[in-house]
């Protein structure tokens, strides 16, 4: 058997839009497994960043970082419903969950500075890279298209009236 036909063949066994919806549940299992890590490593953190932490509780938040606090309640909604609409296969939630994490970077800088431990930065590495294995499988695959289109998503086909 050709190299070819075998790649061919895997092809149609290895689907984009259930390679979609691992990547979707990965995220999802991985945001968790980073909230935990950052609660669960926060005491293991060096003692000047400790204390620069409780310093920095004990001033509260600046009006700014209220601010962005407000912003990201919709935010999330906003990606919790494009990751849902895509694991469903919409393509409208390609559009949703792109703009979501346009507004979630034009965001990072209004938060003010973090500190975290490592494996904490290495998580947020890991899932930004996911995030961009799903956004290019909403675009750039056929995961989202209609079975009875080519049309890429947010496309609408042109029918000929002749």
């Amino acid at each position: 058997m050709k190299l070819g036909t075998l790649i061919g063949e895997a092809h149609y066994l290895v689907k984009h839009s259930n390679i979609l919806r691992i990547c979707i549940v990965l995220e999802w299992v991985m945001a968790v497994f980073e909230v935990v890590l950052a609660v669960a490593l926060e005491s293991r953190l060096p003692e000047p960043l400790r204390q620069w932490q409780l310093a920095r509780e004990e001033t509260g938040p600046s009006a700014d970082e209220i601010a962005a606090l407000l912003y990201i309640i919709p935010l999330l909604l906003l990606a919790l419903i494009g990751s849902v609409g895509l694991f469903l296969l919409k393509s409208w939630a390609a559009w949703i969950y792109l703009w979501s994490i346009v507004f979630g970077f034009a965001l990072t800088p209004h938060l003010g500075p973090t500190v975290e431990h490592a494996w904490v930065s290495l998580m947020s590495g890991i899932l930004s890279s996911v995030s961009g294995l799903i956004l290019g499988l909403a675009f750039f695959s056929d995961a989202l298209r209609n079975e009875n289109t080519s049309a890429p998503v947010g496309v609408t086909p042109v029918t000929s009236t002749l």
